[in-house]
C-alpha cells in the first residue's frame, strides 16, 4: 500500500508537461522522501548530520565529499544524492542530448558548491545505493541542493 502510494505520487510529477516542479513542491516531494526512509516498516533507518568539504563533483547526483567526523577525524566517501536523477554524462555518446542535459547538470551542482566549500549533509545511516553510495541530501547555506536541483529542471524525482 505504501509503495504504491509512493509510484503515485512520483508518476505525478513525471506526467506534467514541465520536469521543472515548483519551490513548494520540490519542498514537499523531499519532506516525504524523508518521512518515507525514517518509517520504513523493514528497519528504522535515521539521519545524520555533518558538515562536509567538496572534493569533486562526479555528475550532477554524485559528489566525492570528506565528511568531518569531529576531532579531528574525516573520511572521504561517495555520495548520491537522495531523491533525484539527472541525466548521465558517462556511457552515452557525447553528441547525445541527454549528454548534454548531463553536463548541464553537473555545471549547474558546481556552480552551487564548487570544490573545497564546506556543506552540510543528511545522511540515512544503513542506506547505501546501487553502487554502494551513502545517499544524502545537501544544504548549502541552509538551501537544499536536491531541491534546487528539482526547481531547475535538471533532475527528475528518483523512485526507491
Amino acid at each position: 500500500m505504501g509503495r504504491l502510494f509512493y509510484y503515485r505520487f512520483v508518476l505525478a510529477y513525471l506526467v506534467q508537461k514541465s520536469r521543472v516542479m515548483t519551490a513548494s513542491e520540490a519542498k514537499h516531494y523531499m519532506a516525504e522522501l524523508a518521512a518515507r526512509y525514517a518509517t520504513s516498516k523493514t528497519k528504522k533507518i535515521t539521519a545524520f548530520n555533518y558538515w562536509a568539504q567538496v572534493h569533486r563533483v562526479i555528475d550532477g547526483d554524485t559528489l566525492e565529499l570528506i565528511v568531518d567526523l569531529g576531532f579531528n577525524v574525516s573520511v572521504k566517501e561517495t555520495f548520491r544524492l537522495l531523491g533525484v536523477d539527472t541525466p548521465e554524462k558517462y556511457g552515452v555518446k557525447k553528441t547525445s542530448a541527454e549528454y548534454a542535459k548531463g553536463v548541464a547538470a553537473t555545471q549547474f551542482v558546481e556552480g552551487m558548491i564548487p570544490e573545497d566549500k564546506w556543506v552540510e549533509i543528511e545522511v540515512y545511516s544503513g542506506k547505501k545505493g546501487k553502487y554502494g553510495r551513502w545517499l544524502c541530501q545537501v544544504y548549502v547555506d541552509g538551501q537544499s541542493l536536491n531541491e534546487a536541483l528539482l526547481i531547475q529542471g535538471h533532475a527528475e524525482p528518483l523512485p526507491l
